[in-house]
């Protein structure tokens, strides 16, 4: 059986409902292998060990976990098969998630793992909500022109050593490359050259970029996919490569 996981954003009305496909990430067959049930539209079947399936009362049996406000990029780790991504927030806070099966994120309730008010903005008032909802395994403010996270994988390449075990993900609206360090979860920049992190379009006609995207070689090396922050139809993939001498 073949497995494909999706991510579907959130507009602050889905994110805790599970009546509906919005906020969530998605798990499905398809391969419509024997005794999955077919979906509703016969294009994909549901694997019966989701964790919701047979739950009843219009839950959707493809939703692996649920709460986030927009899922921006799955990846999986080839070595531990953990599954993380990044949840794009609305008004503070970016968050790395690990996703486990059932989690439930906190979306619209918390941005990150702080409180999110319904007007926009976030509290550090926790109450009575932290217990009911998984929190980030990382998290950064809108500091640093940072506002977009996008989701990468853990680095499992060789040609940097001291990455090793972290996940690397990037910021659309930055255009910074960063990282989760594995051993103490604080997110640091990885400089992509000698002038810096940042991806500026200064090798693309001085058009503002942002990294919109990851892809990950069977090696584990990584490679980085740029686009225009305008969405036109250009871009570039990056490779990631060693800068020893």
């Amino acid at each position: 059986m073949a497995t494909s996981y999706l991510g579907k954003g959130d507009d602050r009305t889905g994110g805790q409902d599970r009546t509906t496909i919005h906020g969530s990430v998605l798990r499905i067959d398809v391969d419509r292998a024997p005794g999955n049930p077919l979906s509703a539209n016969g294009q994909y079947a549901i694997p019966l060990d989701n964790p919701f399936v047979g739950r009843g009362g219009g839950v959707v049996e493809e939703i692996h976990a649920f709460g986030f406000r927009n899922p921006w990029r799955l990846g999986f780790d080839p070595l531990t098969g953990e599954l993380h991504v990044a949840d794009v927030g609305e008004s503070d806070i970016e968050e790395i998630d690990r996703v486990d099966a059932g989690g439930n994120y906190g979306w619209p309730f918390r941005e990150g793992s702080f409180v999110a008010l319904p007007t926009g903005g976030v509290t550090d008032v926790f109450f009575s909500l932290s217990s009911r909802f998984l929190d980030p395994a990382a998290q950064y403010d809108h500091g640093q022109a940072h506002r977009s996270a996008t989701g990468g994988f853990v680095y499992r390449g060789s040609l940097y050593p001291a990455l090793a075990g972290d996940y690397v993900f990037g910021d659309w609206i930055s255009g910074r490359l960063l990282h989760v360090d594995a051993a103490s979860g604080q997110i640091q920049e990885v400089a992509l050259d000698p002038d810096g992190a940042q991806i500026d379009g200064q090798q693309n006609g001085g058009i503002e970029e942002g990294i919109i995207s990851f892809g990950q070689a069977a090696s584990g090396e990584l490679y980085i996919v740029v686009t225009q922050r305008n969405l036109s139809e250009t871009g570039r993939i990056l490779r990631f490569v060693s800068t020893a001498q």
